[in-house]
């Protein structure tokens, strides 16, 4: 089985392939246009070949054949991947009709295909295809825009209604919301997967373990990305995280928290006022004990008490 095709210049996938190499044309001696190209083995062994200018767009129409397969086997979209229960709540648009577009587009494709039509009117169909998936994603990020828009307004506090969090310094003991109150919270996103979180978190523990011992009103609170609870707990023992969590069961909250506070990657630390409403004070926290530990929940807090 070839695993990479390169040819003029295009990125195919169809079949397994996937674009390598460019070589010119050139005309074999009966004087139709052959292209040549470089194909590649799973071992990484090349090899030169001539291949008819209409495989050439047979290649075209497959490649556009399984690009769409993988958008519509991808549902939903990565932007809303994360928040697949909860955009719904807050987000009037619909994702379906979009989707029903891109396989509208894909069976006129394969009809036309499979019907040997004229190349020209294959082209028009994969240009069809390809604006509808373009279509389809640019809906996937209104809407994700709009449900985003709808939680920032939602208080923390009812999000977290009839919620408890579980303290890790204190063997996953339950704590009521109220334990926050007039204190500044960092929302901390984050899971034991994710590099850079790792790397984060040792520095996070550090200057909050500073702020308990001085005895300042600060708090962070965990919104676990782990894929199970045994992973979360897994990763918040070997960077020592005492501090509070989201139980991994309360899935639709952490879904609801990740698009309040619009969080996309990881880690992610949103300072908020709790008595405020879960009002923002800074949008990237991380950043800021990076560069200052704790100085920056010092500051925070002093921000608090005007």
């Amino acid at each position: 089985m070839w695993k990479k095709f390169a040819v003029a210049g295009l990125t195919l996938s169809a079949g397994g392939f996937a674009a390598y190499q460019f070589m010119k044309p050139v005309p074999n001696s009966l004087n139709n246009q052959l292209v040549t190209a470089i194909m590649e083995d799973e071992n990484g062994v090349g090899r030169v070949v001539q291949i008819p200018i209409k495989s050439l767009s047979d290649l075209k129409v497959l490649d556009a054949m399984k690009r769409a397969n993988k958008f519509l086997e991808e549902r939903p979209p990565a932007v809303l991947r994360r928040v697949k229960n909860s955009y719904q709540k807050f987000s009037e648009s619909k994702l379906d009709p979009s989707y029903w577009a891109v396989e509208r587009a894909l069976d006129e494709l394969k009809k036309s295909f499979n019907s040997k039509s004229d190349q020209a009117v294959i082209d028009k169909k994969i240009s069809v295809l390809q604006s509808a998936i373009s279509n389809a994603q640019d809906n996937a990020h209104r809407i994700r825009a709009e449900a985003t828009k709808k939680a920032a307004q939602v208080p923390f506090t009812k999000i977290m209604e009839s919620t408890f969090f579980e303290n890790l310094g204190r063997g996953f003991k339950k704590e009521k919301i109220s334990e926050l109150e007039g204190k500044v919270v960092g929302i901390y996103f984050s899971a034991g997967w994710c590099g850079p979180c790792r790397t984060f978190s040792p520095r996070l523990v550090d200057a909050y373990n500073e702020a308990k011992q001085k005895g300042l009103p600060f708090e962070i609170v965990w919104v676990s990305w782990d894929r199970t609870e045994e992973e979360m707990k897994s990763y918040a023992e070997s960077k020592g995280m005492n501090w509070l969590v989201l139980p991994f069961s309360e899935q639709e909250k952490i879904e609801d928290l990740t698009l309040k506070y619009d969080v996309m990657h990881i880690p992610m630390l949103r300072i908020i006022d709790f008595s405020n409403n879960g009002k923002v004070i800074d949008e990237d926290g991380r950043t800021i004990i990076e560069n200052h530990g704790i100085s920056a929940i010092e500051n925070w807090v002093r921000k608090l008490k005007k």
